[in-house]
């Protein structure tokens, strides 16, 4: 365009030329020649005319030659940079655009320069090239800074939370995590939020941060709900049942305890099924109930079984006589052990007195008792007899004489009263007249009768003694003693007279009486009438006499110390005696 502008411009003076040469005929003109170049602007051109003869004439004009072509500037492409290690912006270079005009001359501008930063995101650079003329050209290209780095996010550590009262669930706060990002700018989003309901078990929270251009990190923490609440269950009360008759075990029904938890599941076990045959006695049935997180609670009742009719049956032996061994108060005394039977086939058996047990002289009540697991009892009895036939032993001092004492009719006699002694080692020593007594002149009969008293069994020997007769059970007697009165010291005396009552004696104990005889007595008697005391009623006929008339005199030899005696009236032993032994 500038060559034409040119052109034209060269066109136009030529012609002006032309016109100022006819105008001047053969004048002779001196002029710029036609055809010259010029530079952009405005140029003053001028004209002398001269004649021959030195005239001169001059005219000018301007040639402005103007610019009007634009300058030439190209960009380079467009650049993309990844954004600078953790900066939202990139440091973008590029080599400066070329630009030229036709004027020579040309001024370059940018909106930004080479080497400056960019943020984030496409930015248009523009330049222009303008030359002095005001004309201009321009071009553009795209910085797009790229940001690749992925935000920063940071979560909380794991959380463990029990479940909230009565719930399968736990409310589970926590704070949010802090994200960044280089971009300034980052979403947070979460499938989880604080103050959520979590389930029991483990459940994973994850969180994203997102920044403008889809960059994403994530983070994740778990929060564990433990279930540490136990389940609740209840038994029924306590079961009381009867056994069928005859039977030891008894079907028990109840209601299954009715069990629950905050999980919602739970399992119930037991050690008995309802409906199950429980034995006589009690049993303690327990249910235990667990959740799936090993949470339990038991709870327990008793089932008792009482035998319905019980047939729980006991059996003594019937009475056991046993005597001592000669001298012995004791006998050991032996027994079979009672019988017990019950439909529960448990019965226990317990007594006072075990078989084989040494047993004093008297009479011994056994007791045995048996129980089974209901409670029901039943009891027998019977008595052990321990009898004392060993007579007690008596030694009389020797007759006395003395003389009255100075004035007097009577004398005052002193003696040693005689030492008595008893396997039962419980004697009992009475007379008609003790030591220091006041005697009137004559001969008198001074008697000591031994009672022994042990239990139900009484022994009664009488003892007469004078200044000329000694009776004794073991004599010990004087020298002066009357013929036909006398026994040996194997021989057992008792002497009445036909006066005295006859002295009998029953009892359902074994009693050696005045009649030499062993007797089991029911009640004692004298004169066959029945009395208590048989001590004093035995003892007043014989202390009456104070002589003993050899016509009325009867004598009667007692048994041997051991054997039954050949006169003794058969002994019929109650009904429960079992066996009497020597």
């Amino acid at each position: 365009m500038n060559q034409e502008l040119s052109s034209a411009s060269v066109l136009h003076l030529s012609i002006i030329m032309q016109v100022i040469l006819l105008e001047c005929g053969f004048m002779s003109v001196q002029c710029d020649s036609d055809g010259a170049e010029f530079a952009i602007g405005s140029t003053i051109v001028s004209y002398n005319a001269i004649d021959p003869f030195g005239n001169m004439d001059s005219c000018d004009f301007n040639v402005t030659v103007t610019d009007v072509e634009n300058p030439s500037i190209i960009c380079p492409e467009d650049i993309e940079e990844y954004t600078d290690l953790g900066e939202d912006t990139a440091l973008v270079t590029w080599s400066q655009p070329n630009a030229t005009d036709n004027s020579g001359s040309v001024t370059v501008t940018s909106n930004y320069q080479q080497g400056s930063n960019f943020v984030i995101g496409s930015t248009v650079v523009y330049y222009n090239a303008s030359d002095p003329y005001g004309n201009v050209d321009s071009c553009l290209f795209t910085v797009t800074v790229i940001d690749v780095v992925n935000p920063d996010i940071i979560c909380p550590a794991d959380i463990e939370v029990v479940t909230d009262p009565g719930q399968a669930t736990a409310v589970v706060t926590w704070t949010s995590p802090n994200a960044t990002d280089n971009s300034r700018s980052v979403t947070l989003s979460s499938n989880y939020q604080p103050g959520a309901e979590l389930a029991i078990g483990s459940t994973k929270v994850s969180y994203n941060a997102t920044d403008p251009f889809g960059n994403v990190d994530s983070c994740s923490f778990n929060v564990t709900v433990t279930d540490v609440e136990n389940p609740i269950i209840i038994c029924p009360k306590d079961i009381e049942e009867y056994t069928d008759l005859g039977e030891d075990t008894a079907l028990v029904t109840w209601s299954q305890p009715n069990a629950t938890d905050n999980s919602g599941s739970v399992t119930v076990t037991s050690n008995y099924q309802q409906g199950s045959n429980f034995v006589i006695g009690s049993t303690v049935v327990y249910y235990n109930a667990s959740d799936p997180y090993g949470n339990v609670d038991s709870c327990l009742f008793t089932v008792i079984i009482i035998g319905k009719m019980m047939n729980l049956r006991l059996s003594c032996v019937l009475k056991t006589l046993m005597y001592p061994e000669p001298g012995e108060a004791t006998a050991v005394v032996s027994w079979s052990q009672p019988n017990a039977t019950d439909n529960s086939g448990y019965v226990t058996v317990t007594s006072d007195y075990e078989s084989g047990t040494e047993f004093s002289i008297g009479s011994t009540s056994i007791l045995y008792n048996a129980s089974d697991p209901s409670g029901n009892v039943d009891s027998c009895q019977f008595n052990v007899t321990v009898p004392d036939v060993v007579n007690p032993d008596i030694i009389c001092p020797a007759d006395i004489e003395v003389v009255t004492d100075p004035g007097q009719a009577t004398a005052v006699v002193t003696w040693t009263s005689p030492n008595a002694t008893d396997n039962s080692g419980s004697v009992t020593l009475s007379s008609n007249y003790q030591p220091g007594a006041e005697f009137a002149i004559g001969s008198t009969i001074v008697s000591y009768m031994l009672l022994i008293l042990l239990a139900m069994w009484i022994h009664v020997i009488s003892i007469y003694w004078t200044s000329v007769a000694c009776f004794d059970h073991r004599d010990q007697c004087g020298a002066g003693s009357p013929t036909g009165h006398s026994q040996t010291h194997q021989q057992q005396a008792y002497a009445v007279t036909q006066q005295q009552p006859a002295i009998t004696a029953t009892h359902t104990t074994d009693l050696v009486t005045a009649d030499g005889v062993h007797h089991f007595l029911d009640q004692p008697t004298v004169g066959g009438a029945p009395h208590n005391n048989i001590t004093a009623n035995m003892a007043a006929p014989m202390l009456q006499r104070t002589q003993l008339p050899s016509s009325t005199e009867t004598t009667r030899r007692p048994p041997p110390r051991s054997g039954t005696p050949a006169n003794a009236p058969a002994a019929t032993p109650p009904a429960d005696l079992l066996l009497p032994v020597r």
